[in-house]
């Protein structure tokens, strides 16, 4: 009893540490099976004091002879009916101790064989497991990483199909790879060059950071992540952790990548430059979005001015160093560009102990270009030519413009997300004092005004704002607000309704207003503007809608992009979007020349000079629902090509706000 105790004890440690051997993967589990196999062999070896080389053997097929007779032959024996189970048929004839043996290991040599190839489809299934979860290391260098994911992901991609090189895209987010391969193939525009490589993971850890080669990579961009939740306020926590990683744990000084996050909210933007330590360059892309939609209802058009400006296909904005234009006069070096148009200079500056780069847009024709300026440039491609030329400026006429003669203006404001209250703020930068903003949407009445108490701390100067709670994408509701006069319309991707796609919420909105136009043509508003989050929607609505589309994840993630490129940018960008700096306009010809019918571009650009403003382009009405002529947007063209401006057409030019709406 003792001794079958002892046996039992043995066999249960044995079976114990084979098992923990077993889990330490798939070489283990091979040693395993190999020895197993070695033991079965050396287990038919048996046959020699079985009678293998008996007289009434010698004559068997199966059993050979070459060696000796001895243990080689009967390990050669052993080892084809281990791998050959088959050949046991060539043992007829011998005796039964020896077919028995045969027989035996050949069974054996089976479950061996079975189980190896088992373990083959296991460890293939785990392979390609491991590939679909995406937990595999990447092996890059000099690639683009992008942390995080939310709408804007596929614009980004979109924009780099149109980069001027191959870029290698890395994304890291939590959602699991098989879903962001759906999403990618059926919310891109364009796949062509761009095929990203997918890892599943939180860019809060470290760890998952060193999988995706973050110290390696060109340029890193975090987004304000929602593949965790919807929660903006939650997504710009998590954007700020991941932050605090990234400059924690790359070198201060180059090289080190490029790096761009996207917070939502304005008032996160102090906390996020302190956990970036002032290395990691920042967008507020509600900010951003809501300064866009105000400007874009504010003048018909400037959307497709912004998606052309900040995208990478046509004009865009390059800054670069060129020597020739150093200690030169602004106004002079401005025609010395055959393909391109200066519109500013950047410098750099040193504060506690990191570069900082000081742009100046629009700086006035006389203004000197110092010695370490770069210039901030409008360009089809990376490649600028300078051309100095030291003959006298030719002078053109222009015309001095009346001054604008202002009116109250009544707004209504369709839908409810997290940027109304910056739309509000901006907005009221623009109107005159007496102006009216109606916002209609779902939430209950009290919610409304608590929310808009809460986020509206200092009271709008130039205008006023009401609530009404009404299901305005019914035709019956909509229509007593079409009614009450208003100016301009804003339709804005609603939160209040709670429905998972607003987009479809504008959509309907839009053909309702455009039915109710077509019906009451002396009602019709200046400009409708709508936001919509999917690109193929805003694609839909531009095609079949009369109205002015802002796609509010393209154009913030066009700003990300170029950032992620060029880091001066942010600074360029942000004056471009400061209330009180410079910013894109549209003008009537007729404001820079007195010939606008056989006027060239150079005429217009030295008018808008003598204004102290910068002419970048011409938009004619005649395309402004072409989508095929890019809405009539012409940015940069050739300096000395005749125009041909008619009745409507304008100018796209850089100014100096002063009171925004007043400088026009």
């Amino acid at each position: 009893m003792v001794l079958l105790s002892r046996v039992k004890l043995f066999i249960s440690r044995l079976q114990y540490r084979l098992d923990n051997f077993f889990l330490k993967g798939v070489p283990a589990q091979f040693t395993v099976l190999f020895v197993l196999m070695f033991g079965v062999i050396l287990l038919g070896t048996l046959g020699l004091p079985l009678g293998l080389y008996s007289e009434s053997n010698k004559d068997i097929a199966a059993i050979g002879h070459k060696m000796g007779e001895g243990f080689w032959d009967a390990l050669w024996w052993s080892t084809m009916h281990i791998f050959d189970p088959s050949y046991v048929s060539q043992d007829y004839g011998a005796t039964a101790p020896v077919v028995i043996l045969a027989m035996v290991i050949g069974l054996l040599g089976l479950v061996l064989f079975g189980g190896m190839i088992g373990l083959v489809s296991a460890a293939v299934d785990r392979k390609l497991e491991s590939l679909t979860k995406g937990d595999r290391p990447v092996r890059e260098s000099g690639h683009l990483l992008i942390l995080g994911w939310n709408e804007k992901i596929f614009s980004i991609l979109d924009l780099f199909e149109d980069y001027n090189r191959d870029v290698v895209v890395v994304i890291l987010a939590n959602h699991p790879v098989t879903e962001m391969h759906d999403l990618l193939r059926t919310e891109r525009a364009k796949i062509r060059r761009v095929k990203p490589i997918l890892r599943t993971g939180s860019p809060n850890n470290l760890s998952e950071l060193e999988r995706v080669a973050f110290r390696t990579a060109y340029s890193i961009i975090v987004l304000a992540d929602d593949s965790v939740g919807k929660d903006s306020e939650e997504a710009d926590i998590r954007t700020i952790k991941t932050m605090m990683l990234l400059a924690g744990n790359l070198p201060t000084v180059p090289p080190r990548p490029k790096m761009v996050a996207e917070i939502v909210h304005r008032e996160n933007m102090d906390v996020a430059r302190i956990a970036g330590r002032c290395g990691i360059s920042l967008i507020c892309s509600g900010e951003v979005l809501s300064r866009m939609i105000v400007q874009s209802s504010r003048q018909p058009g400037l959307a497709y001015i912004y998606n052309e400006l900040f995208g990478f296909a046509g004009s865009e904005i390059y800054v670069q160093l060129h020597p020739g234009a150093c200690g030169r006069c602004f106004g002079d070096v401005l025609f010395e560009f055959p393909n391109a148009i200066p519109i500013g200079t950047s410098g750099m500056e040193t504060r506690d102990g990191k570069p900082f780069f000081v742009q100046q847009m629009n700086p006035g024709k006389d203004y000197i270009i110092g010695d370490s300026e770069w210039l901030i440039l409008v360009a089809a491609d990376a490649e600028v030519a300078h051309r100095p030329n030291t003959a006298p400026a030719r002078e053109t006429e222009f015309i001095v413009p009346e001054p604008r003669r202002f009116a109250r203006e009544k707004i209504l404001i369709l839908g409810w997300n997290s940027n109304l209250f910056s739309i509000l703020r901006e907005y009221d930068s623009f109107l005159q004092e007496g102006s009216e903003i109606t916002i209609a949407a779902l939430h209950p009445a009290e919610v409304a005004l608590g929310l808009l108490a809460e986020q509206i701390t200092e009271p709008l100067q130039n205008s006023t704002h009401r609530y009404v709670q009404v299901d305005y994408a019914t035709q019956s509701k909509l229509e007593p607000l079409l009614a009450s006069g208003h100016s301009t319309c804003l339709v804005l991707a609603d939160e209040s309704s709670g429905e998972r796609d607003p987009d479809s919420r504008v959509i309907v909105t839009v053909l309702l207003i455009q039915d109710y136009v077509a019906q009451h043509p002396e009602r019709k508003f200046n400009q409708v503007v709508s936001e919509v989050i999917s690109a193929a929607n805003s694609d839909l609505l531009r095609q079949n809608c009369q109205t002015d589309v802002v796609v509010s994840p393209r154009l913030a993630a066009m700003m990300i992009a170029q950032m992620s490129q060029q880091l001066m940018l942010e600074r360029v960008y942000a004056d471009l979007m400061n209330a009180n700096a410079n910013e894109v306009y549209l003008k009537p010809g007729a404001r820079y020349t007195r010939h606008p019918e056989r006027c060239t571009f150079s005429d217009l650009m030295r008018g808008a000079l003598q204004l102290g403003e910068l002419a970048i382009g011409v938009k004619y009405a005649v395309d402004a629902k072409n989508a095929e002529r890019n809405f009539g947007v012409r940015l940069n063209p050739p300096k000395e090509e005749n125009l041909m401006l008619g009745e409507g057409d304008e100018v796209v030019v850089i100014s100096v706000s002063g009171t925004r709406a007043k400088a026009r």
